[in-house]
């Protein structure tokens, strides 16, 4: 039985194509995981299905008096619950409403190791029919029995397992990088031969123009053969530059394999080598009479870098926000922090990104002093490098696209140290790269909350510290 049919369907916003002409049915029972980069239209493609969007161009039919049950990506907060118990709460609203459908966007975002895997045994006894984002390649391993994959505004059907296709993706970027390097090495060669060529051809009319001059040869006779002689030369250089023209329309047929280039601006001081903060026999909590972690002892080095780990709910967010400095939240011990301007914090839901501004926009706030030339080039290296994305507003970002700003907003005035929550959420397998080649090789200090533990391990982390140790 057909529960969605799209026919000719279409997505647009005024800055960019989501996806075109997509043709397929959703029959009852499937179980879909919808992958793809970020920006690729995945959250966009669920809501369509979910009814909050309508189609740009096409028809979209939905089987009548369909249940549909929708838990978007970026959901509100809650004050006081974590990211995870956010999440979970929102899942089991939806779940109690019983849907035909389950369209799910990126569900074990914020969540621990625990809730992660009762997630995933609760979705494999769902009944319904299942659609699911997701960037995490064990709740999705045995979950699905179908991919779609959104690239280039195309929509691909996958049948396999997640790991074939990423093995799928990696050998098609194994091919394009071996595919660019022999095309550099025949333009190199190409272009050595068209030099000597021009040489070889200049020397020869040279030597023709002296010959005929000491009339070595019949004057009448001469002008021929310098022409044929020219012809020839003229033939063979024309025959290199068209090769040299195919290659290089070779090149650009080639899916462009992008990667950050970070690049950070320190000042004198955040070269230093000091101890950045210092907490001993440390107290945090809402009131003085309700702790939430008590015996803190935390010391980070200039450049450390630490792994703070937890359940949720244990108060790891809630160390970072008294990190930042927040007078909201009861401190009591000895609390050595730097000042809040030397602190940055990039949470689970970009809140420092105003909705409203552009891409260029949120980087002028962060370097009022740079130039036109210093924004758009900083940009570039994060990888916005198009007018279209350029005046893009931060509403119309993904997660992954908002999570690629903050970074160059922080890489443009690095911090002496930086808090991450939950760094790799909402992130898709190229992004979660980008991230880790732009931390990898920043110049301060950092402090993680993350559940994700391969991530982790590829960050070059000096320490793990669990806050269970610091419980109430």
């Amino acid at each position: 039985m057909s529960l969605f049919h799209l026919q000719g369907v279409s997505l647009e916003y005024p800055h960019r194509v989501c996806f075109h002409s997509v043709d397929l049915h959703i029959v009852a029972g499937q179980r879909i995981a919808l992958v793809g980069d970020n920006g690729s239209g995945k959250s966009s493609f669920l809501q369509l299905l979910s009814g909050a969007l309508s189609p740009s161009a096409g028809q979209l039919r939905r089987q009548p008096h369909l249940h549909v049950g929708y838990l978007p990506q970026l959901i509100t907060p809650v004050p006081g619950r974590s990211g995870g118990q956010n999440m979970q709460q929102r899942m089991s609203e939806v779940l109690q409403e019983q849907p035909d459908v389950l369209l799910l966007d990126e569900p074990s975002n914020h969540l621990d190791p625990a809730a992660r895997k009762a997630l995933k045994r609760m979705l494999r006894t769902y009944g319904g029919t299942l659609l699911i984002v997701s960037h995490d390649a064990e709740l999705l391993r045995g979950l699905c029995d179908t991919l779609y994959c959104l690239q280039d505004g195309q929509l691909q059907i996958f049948q396999g397992e997640l790991e074939d296709w990423l093995q799928h993706q990696a050998t098609e970027r194994e091919q394009v990088h071996a595919a660019l390097n022999a095309i550099a090495h025949e333009q190199q060669q190409a272009h050595q031969q068209l030099m000597r060529e021009q040489q070889r051809a200049s020397k020869a009319r040279q030597h023709g123009n002296k010959q005929i001059e000491e009339r070595r040869w019949a004057t009448i006779k001469s002008p021929a053969k310098l022409g044929r002689s020219n012809t020839t030369a003229g033939q063979r250089q024309t025959g290199l530059r068209d090769k040299r023209e195919a290659l290089l329309a070779q090149r650009a047929a080639l899916p462009r394999l992008e990667e950050i280039q970070p690049s950070f601006q320190l000042s004198a001081a955040e070269r230093g080598n000091r101890h950045v903060l210092q907490i001993a026999a440390g107290v945090l909590g809402y009131t003085p009479a309700a702790p939430v972690l008590t015996g803190i002892q935390l010391q980070l080095e200039a450049k450390e870098r630490i792994w703070l780990t937890g359940p949720n709910g244990s108060g790891k967010s809630t160390l970072l926000r008294a990190l930042r400095g927040d007078v909201s939240l009861h401190r009591a011990g000895d609390w050595l922090l730097p000042p809040s301007a030397e602190v940055a914090y990039l949470d689970q839901h970009y809140a420092d990104l105003q909705p409203s501004l552009t891409v260029l926009a949120c980087l002028q706030d962060h370097a009022p002093g740079w130039s036109m030339q210093q924004l758009r080039r900083h940009l570039s290296d994060f990888l916005f490098r198009h007018e279209a994305q350029v005046n893009c507003t931060v509403e119309r970002l993904s997660g992954g696209e908002r999570a690629r700003l903050a970074l160059a907003c922080l890489a443009a005035r690095p911090p002496r140290l930086l808090l991450l929550d939950e760094p790799s959420n909402n992130l898709d397998w190229t992004m979660k790269r980008h991230l880790l080649s732009v931390l990898q090789a920043w110049p301060a200090s950092l402090l993680v909350v993350s559940h994700d533990v391969a991530f982790m391990q590829q960050l070059r982390i000096d320490r793990q510290l669990s806050v269970e140790a610091w419980h109430a």
